[in-house]
């Protein structure tokens, strides 16, 4: 998965309409390659621009078709509708290695 991808604004040719989803969670860079863990939704909302003023660093904003889609996103969007906040409790005690 291209974390980089998701975390650009510029890949929208055009506002779209619907749901977006902001996930934060820690990230790092070995051997050129982008690792992320301890990933979770904190914002959902329908304002594009909101969505994005609220995206820590570092995080990503995700439409609900992205989310729908990309097998790596998909577990996220089902933790926040089952109201699973472990992961997020986990980022929130973890410290950073």
């Amino acid at each position: 998965m291209d974390w980089l991808l998701y975390a650009d604004r510029s890949r929208f040719e055009q506002v779209p309409k619907g749901r977006f989803y902001v996930l934060e969670g820690r990230m790092k860079i070995e051997d050129k390659e982008v690792i992320g863990w301890d990933w979770h939704i904190f914002l959902e909302t329908s304002d594009f621009d909101v969505a994005w003023d609220a995206v820590p660093r570092p995080g990503i904003v995700v439409t609900r078709e992205e989310l729908d889609h990309d097998p790596v996103l998909r577990p996220y969007l089902e933790d926040w509708r089952a109201g699973n906040d472990d992961v997020r409790q986990r980022f929130l005690g973890s410290s950073e290695d």
